[in-house]
């Protein structure tokens, strides 16, 4: 896959910020295992992957970082229970602090972003 069809059909959340390919780093620092270690290197390679196309428009094959797509896949589902549960239309773009809604303050980044462009939206 590459990075322009990944972004356009999964993302739309506009330009990726650099420092949220840092947080990726900060965290590959962080791992204490190896399997840990190569999920996170995974991750570090994707978000690197989506800013470049994102503020770039650089497209490249996604190599290394097909684990990081299929475990953002795998987490929608549980975003649109989220998202359902709180009555509100999800899409990715409220993602803008990752994915993990095992972290409180993504799932309230994600359900403010969404109320605010649904009122928007609404008027």
């Amino acid at each position: 896959m590459v990075t322009a069809k990944w972004c356009c059909e999964n993302i739309n959340s506009g330009h990726f910020k650099f420092r949220s390919v840092l947080g990726e780093v900060k965290e590959l620092f962080q791992a204490r295992s190896l399997s840990n270690l190569k999920e996170e290197i995974g991750d570090v390679l994707y978000f690197i992957y989506c800013w470049l196309y994102s503020n770039y428009r650089i497209n490249l094959p996604m190599l290394g970082a097909m684990s990081s797509v299929y475990k953002f896949k795998s987490r929608l589902i549980v975003w649109e229970v989220i998202f359902l549960i709180h009555g509100l239309e999800f899409h990715p773009r409220y993602l803008v602090n990752g994915s993990n809604y095992d972290k409180e303050y993504k799932v309230e980044k994600a359900l403010q972003l969404a109320r605010e462009s649904q009122q928007k939206q609404a008027l």
